[in-house]
């Protein structure tokens, strides 16, 4: 009899590693898809950035051509 209570506890706790390591699994699933989809969108936000980064550069280099460095009017108290 010492046997077979012996044979049960072991299925018993079998049974348990199975379940836990199957909601492991799922969880780790999850966990991958979520990493995943992270990393697309931290690599569209860093192309986004890119492309701002692009615009302020040409908007700063376009300014600089256009306008004087220094212009008499800054100078100006704002109520003349």
């Amino acid at each position: 009899m010492p046997i077979d209570s012996s044979l049960g506890e072991v299925v018993d706790r079998l049974t348990e590693v199975e379940s836990r390591l199957a909601h492991q699994e799922d969880w780790l699933e999850l966990l991958d898809r979520t990493l995943v989809d992270q990393q697309r969108h931290i690599e569209r936000l860093e192309r986004q950035l890119l492309i701002l980064n692009q615009r302020v550069e040409n908007t700063r280099t376009s300014q600089d051509d256009d306008a004087p460095s220094w212009r008499p009017e800054d100078d100006v108290p704002p109520h003349y």
